[in-house]
């Protein structure tokens, strides 16, 4: 009986295997095939260029890596049109988090000509001097 469950895989959430006298049940949402072995959807250049579009400041091609994760981990369903797919994540990526760079902190150089350098703090802003300053 344990083995015709293994061969028939019918379980909706575990991977039964046999293995001599032992039974081994394995979670088939954390098992994911090994990513060399994928074939991932192929996006044209059109699309890259939709998404620049739909998300502005954004790395389209760390979306696209964000993206390809994502199809990877809700099962590979078959896609009819990749590339609207990805431009509609880039899209919904983007309204959740407009400026991708907010997070960062890293802001830009002062003038050279400044002596002191404006930093953020919690009650506004702090000034320090600058080390290359004479």
């Amino acid at each position: 009986m344990i083995r015709e469950l293994a061969e028939r895989d019918h379980l909706p959430d575990y991977r039964v295997e046999v293995e001599d006298d032992m039974v081994i049940f394995k979670n088939k949402m954390s098992w994911q095939p090994p990513k060399a072995a994928v074939s991932y959807p192929v996006l044209d250049p059109e699309a890259f260029h939709d998404a620049r579009q739909v998300a502005p400041r954004c790395d389209v091609y760390f979306l696209e890596q964000k993206w390809r994760d994502w199809w990877l981990e809700s099962g590979m369903p078959e896609l009819h049109s990749p590339g609207e797919a990805f431009v509609g994540f880039c899209r919904r990526r983007y309204q959740m988090k407009p400026n991708p760079q907010a997070n960062v902190g890293v802001r830009p150089v002062a003038a050279r000509w400044s002596r002191l350098t404006p930093i953020p703090s919690a009650f506004g802003f702090r000034f320090l001097q600058r080390l290359d300053s004479p």
